[in-house]
């Protein structure tokens, strides 16, 4: 689980979700070692059953949105980083256009 407490011994990143099997695959690409043996081919296995959006009253309702972003980034030191994080120099899938 993420908690502040890591920035105390760690230089925390954050990557843009968006951007998972682009950028992020890019940058990941440059820092990790390949794999020695490689497994067998990924295997998808449900865990859940599938969502259908429309049937989920949040992403219909903009105030019930905006009440639930304040209250995650109330209470949770995952999403406060997040908000701080995306955007900033330590967001790894940012296109830095100063560069």
């Amino acid at each position: 689980r993420y908690s502040n407490e890591l920035k105390k011994h760690f230089s925390v990143k954050c990557f843009d979700f968006k951007k998972s099997f682009t950028t992020y695959v890019d940058y990941m690409s440059t820092k990790l070692v390949k794999r020695r043996f490689e497994s067998s081919p990924y295997e998808m296995r449900a865990t859940n059953e599938p969502r259908n959006k429309e049937d989920e009253c949040l992403w219909k309702r903009p105030d019930l949105m905006k009440i639930a972003r304040a209250f995650l980034l109330y209470e949770f030191e995952y999403y406060q980083f997040c908000e701080e994080c995306i955007g900033s120099e330590n967001e790894i899938t940012r296109l830095d256009t100063e560069a």
